[in-house]
């Protein structure tokens, strides 16, 4: 663990705001406001509120906001909303909404909806929504798929260019 950050710990229905630099572990139906460089793991049913550059890992049930250049990991029905320049990693079972550049992987039975060059890879069973905007942020693209292994193939990243689904690095 980094000695410059405080470790905060929390537990069963606690509410917790913090600003930067901070290790937060929080079980149990907590809700959690931060602002930047924090690393934040929680257990099960908790609310994250975060602003940019944070390291978030959560089990099951938690419902996560964060903004710019934030590292999620995620198990099973989780509900993650992101702006821009995020990786975000679920198992199964998740919710993801994103802005503008992320990078998605998402499990079976998880849904993601993203833009403009975002990249977005899963598991068979997985389905995900990429669509473009104009420099107005107009919609004028959007394509809804499925990962069915075999049009869609599992584990290969895909973004929108140009109105079309393509495969990508």
């Amino acid at each position: 663990m980094d000695d410059n950050y405080n470790k905060v710990m929390v537990n069963n229905s606690d509410r917790v705001v913090e600003y930067d630099f901070n290790i937060i572990f929080a079980f149990n139906c907590n809700k959690i406001a931060v602002n930047s460089h924090n690393k934040i793991l929680v257990n099960d049913y908790n609310k994250i509120s975060a602003d940019n550059y944070n390291e978030i890992v959560a089990n099951n049930s938690n419902e996560i906001v964060a903004d710019r250049s934030s590292e999620i990991v995620a198990n099973d029905y989780n509900k993650i909303a992101t702006n821009s320049y995020n990786k975000i990693e679920v198992k199964e079972k998740c919710i993801i909404t994103a802005n503008r550049e992320n990078k998605i992987i998402i499990g079976n039975k998880s849904i993601a909806v993203s833009c403009n060059e975002s990249k977005i890879k899963g598991k068979i069973g997985a389905w995900f929504v990429l669509f473009e905007r104009d420099e107005d942020d107009n919609i004028v693209f959007a394509k809804t798929v499925k990962i069915d292994g075999k049009e869609i193939k599992e584990d290969v990243w895909y973004m929108m260019k140009d109105g079309n689904l393509v495969e990508c690095e």
